[in-house]
């Protein structure tokens, strides 16, 4: 993890049983917001996202299609994403 970021109790756990059941994996956790003007700590607001490359080569975040959405039975299943957050990946 990069030093700026921060963990929440039981956070490591799921992410070394992904890894535990299938070794080909590369498992990230999902990003929670602290507000920058309160300091609020907001569990995230939108767990189906995936993260991306805008044409500008910019990393972002997009919301599965509603019918990948559909598909999932529990939000903490796995998400095929072409890319990923540095530094929070195990």
């Amino acid at each position: 993890l990069d030093s700026h970021c921060e963990c929440s109790y039981g956070w490591l756990e799921p992410l070394l049983q992904r890894i535990h059941d299938d070794h080909t994996v590369v498992a990230m956790p999902v990003i929670d917001v602290i507000d920058s003007h309160t300091f609020e700590y907001i569990a995230d607001p939108s767990p189906s996202q995936r993260g991306i490359f805008t044409w500008g080569l910019e990393f972002s975040w997009d919301t599965l299609p509603p019918e990948k959405q559909a598909k999932r039975v529990t939000g903490t299943e796995p998400i095929p994403s072409p890319a990923m957050a540095g530094g929070l990946f195990a």
